[in-house]
């Protein structure tokens, strides 16, 4: 039977909730016991409370259709650029009992949150439900991460940066979108959102070779865009009008950032180098991207521009010198064109990438700078 219960007492049942689960889900072993802290929530939530809001069943598929479809270019996109790059093994256990295991403790989990969170903004006013926004991402992210046990990342001023940049500010801004979409979509869109990153994560064997912090900035997009979309919707149903502000706006930014990111990715053919100096300026400023043609070592001739390997790294600079050794082996001396002093050593056969044949001016300057936001 239900009855009528004091909108408070829910509430800090589902913070007590929410941060005692959290404390059981670094521990291997005491993971089942989060999943039953859960289901006796839920529980009791549907024996003593009843929900008695309206949803909107057209604005309801509307927003599952553009999370569907938004989550399906990100996918491919995803993949394409794990074709060019590579991929490596996934590091959950992708067998039938790891993926199992892996559903039966983390799912559950996801689905009731969700139903707390759908029941919690049924129930309040509308003029409140910004603040049990603010709260939920809050609570969630902190008992999430679990920073107060976790002093690996203050260990360094990189470490704090990445842990707020990369971890806590994401993970907050994804909780605010799963109140958005729980608050106007219902319980359907918010669980949506929420499992399907999480069953492909399960479940794929290969995932591209993707810096985590790409990934994060990838996924903030597709939130970002997502965002756009369904609350162009929720205005258009909301106020019935089909002048939607800001949308054609927020697309084109959404547009240009996405070429921005996608330059900045290793997704350029390989016959291709973004320069990162101006070592040979004013022949080639940093940011151009050099097209590289393989001719013949034996071709190449005195002021031509080519690419070599010196370690590591990879250096475009002119042959200044062509000379023999001993053994009448032909090796190049360089320099760069702004550079006072030749280059200290000789490029030999091994070492010889191409030449330079044109240059693409200033469009690699999106790699350099993300290069410089995620390594320093």
């Amino acid at each position: 039977m239900h009855v009528k219960t004091n909108r408070l007492l829910l509430f800090i049942l589902t913070l007590v909730t929410i941060i005692s689960s959290e404390s059981f889900s670094f521990i291997h072993n005491f993971r089942i016991l989060r999943v039953l802290i859960w289901i006796m929530f839920a529980i009791y939530l549907l024996f003593f409370y009843e929900n008695q809001h309206y949803q909107d069943k057209r604005l309801q598929k509307q927003l599952l259709y553009c999370i569907g479809v938004i989550y399906l270019i990100y996918y491919i996109l995803y993949f394409m650029i794990g074709i060019r790059i590579g991929f490596s093994h996934n590091p959950y256990n992708v067998t039938v009992s790891g993926m199992l295991e892996n559903v039966i403790l983390t799912i559950p989990i996801f689905l009731i949150q969700e139903y707390v969170r759908y029941y919690l903004f049924s129930t309040i006013k509308e003029e409140q439900k910004g603040i049990l926004a603010l709260t939920l991402a809050f609570v969630f992210t902190f008992a999430n991460f679990n920073i107060l046990t976790d002093v690996r990342y203050f260990q360094s001023l990189s470490g704090v940066g990445y842990l707020f940049l990369f971890l806590l500010i994401p993970y907050f801004v994804k909780d605010l979108m799963l109140s958005f979409l729980s608050n106007y979509g219902g319980y359907l869109s918010s669980v949506s959102y929420l499992l399907i990153p999480y069953l492909v994560l399960y479940t794929m064997p290969i995932l591209p070779t993707l810096d985590p912090k790409l990934v994060t900035i990838f996924e903030l997009l597709a939130l970002f865009l997502l965002f756009l979309i369904t609350s162009s919707l929720v205005w258009k149903e909301k106020t019935k009008s089909y002048h939607i502000p800001s949308l054609k706006t927020g697309i084109v930014y959404f547009v240009v950032i996405i070429v921005f990111l996608f330059l900045g990715v290793k997704v350029v053919p390989e016959n291709t180098l973004v320069i990162a100096s101006n070592s040979m300026y004013p022949s080639i400023h940093r940011g151009d991207i050099v097209l590289i043609q393989k001719k013949p070592f034996s071709s190449v001739q005195k002021d031509d521009i080519i690419k070599y390997r010196l370690d590591n790294q990879y250096i475009v600079h002119r042959v200044v010198e062509v000379k023999f050794n001993q053994k009448q082996e032909k090796y190049f001396v360089t320099k760069g064109d702004n550079n006072k002093e030749m280059d200290l050593y000789p490029v030999t056969e091994d070492q010889y990438e191409g030449v330079v044949v044109g240059k693409i001016p200033f469009l690699g300057y999106p790699r350099l700078i993300l290069n410089d936001i995620l390594y320093g």
